[in-house]
């Protein structure tokens, strides 16, 4: 649909921050589920043997304890109530352990995303006729083939292993309570496993393909792109913006005659740095620039036999932290004061061979 309208186009950086805006986002919940699911699996495995032994423990102790007070029939009510305690501690963790997965899974996809966009009230959620084109939308024929195919693996595998089981499972009748719980905890690991790993690759294929289908929906035409465009540079705020950036770098290219020092990274990054100890309060940046302006800016340092000093870590906080025609911050006085008392010794090494 979208190339036979035109639309061949990726979306661009704005259409997709307009669409995150609206919370219209590409992400699959196939992919959380199967995160939690995992996460349960990896906890549980190594604690299986732990959990069939306290439960067991905790079990019998509560039934003979009780038992032996008042018989069973006069403690069923204490029984339970005690076994649903804990029931809770059990499982309490690995409950809490999955609502993190599933919140991981969730932010890793999609970052931190608040908006009010889908919450918001809207009449047309409340058209009935609306709603039942919802209902039998191919989007919703294909979400239920989907979880109709999910749903037939998962008792696939789940059949295949308990009829790989079957024998044993017989046999239970024959053992102890101990080595049925012992059983039934091996046999939940191993299919659990199993169906970690089914439900990661759907997971990950449904991840994939909901990707897809929402690049494919943002597609734009070319002549959508162009009058983007000339939304975007008509914008006189915009182009405000953009003139006085232009201007700030030009003019810091310039300074960099005057500059005491230049930091580098030593290739994408390059800052210099104005110190007069007699009128100077503080040392200043007087230029900045990354990639092709810090080439520019090396090379003007060459031209005027400025220092220039590779230090990466310092290149890029003051990078980071400092703008053209701003002193250095107060915290990195004595970073830059070391590299200053560089730049003196070199300066006088230099005249003393002279």
């Amino acid at each position: 649909m979208s190339e036979k309208d035109g639309k061949t186009e990726k979306p661009t950086p704005k259409r997709l921050r307009d669409s995150r805006k609206k919370g219209d986002i590409a992400k699959s919940q196939e992919l959380v589920s199967a995160a939690s699911f995992a996460v349960f699996t990896l906890v549980f495995i190594p604690l299986w043997e732990f959990v069939a032994n306290y439960s067991f423990k905790l079990l019998t102790s509560s039934f003979a304890k009780n038992f032996a007070l008042d018989g069973f029939e006069n403690n069923v009510a204490v029984i339970g109530f005690q076994s649903m305690i804990a029931c809770l501690i059990l499982i309490g963790p690995f409950l809490a352990l999955g609502f993190l997965a599933n919140f991981l899974a969730s932010f890793v996809q999609v970052g931190f995303l608040f908006t009010g966009e889908a919450i918001k009230f809207d009449l047309k959620k409340l058209n009935p006729i609306s709603g039942f084109k919802n209902i039998f939308s191919s989007q919703a024929i294909f979400g239920l083939i989907k979880n109709i195919l999910k749903l037939i693996a998962i008792f696939y595998i789940t059949y295949l292993e308990i009829t790989g089981s079957l024998t044993d499972f017989i046999n239970l009748s024959q053992v102890g309570v101990e080595h049925i719980f012992t059983f039934v905890l091996a046999f939940i690991k191993r299919l659990s496993i199993k169906l970690t790993l089914l439900l990661l690759v759907l997971g990950v294929a449904d991840y994939v393909y909901n990707r897809y289908k929402f690049t494919k929906k943002l597609r734009m035409s070319k002549q959508e792109i162009k009058d983007e465009y000339k939304e975007q540079e008509g914008d006189p705020h915009v182009k405000s913006q953009r003139k006085a950036l232009y201007h700030k770098m030009v003019g810091g290219v310039k300074n960099v005659k005057d500059a005491t020092v230049v930091i580098t990274n030593p290739t994408h990054l390059a800052i210099a740095i104005k110190y007069d100890r007699a009128t100077d309060a503080a040392p200043m940046v007087i230029a900045e620039g990354a990639d092709l302006m810090a080439q520019k800016i090396r090379e003007e340092a060459k031209l005027y036999q400025i220092p220039i000093i590779e230090n990466k870590p310092v290149a890029r906080q003051l990078y980071k932290e400092t703008g053209v025609l701003e002193p250095v911050p107060i915290a990195m006085y004595e970073t830059i004061a070391e590299v200053l008392a560089l730049v003196y010794r070199m300066n006088a090494e230099s005249k003393h061979k002279i």
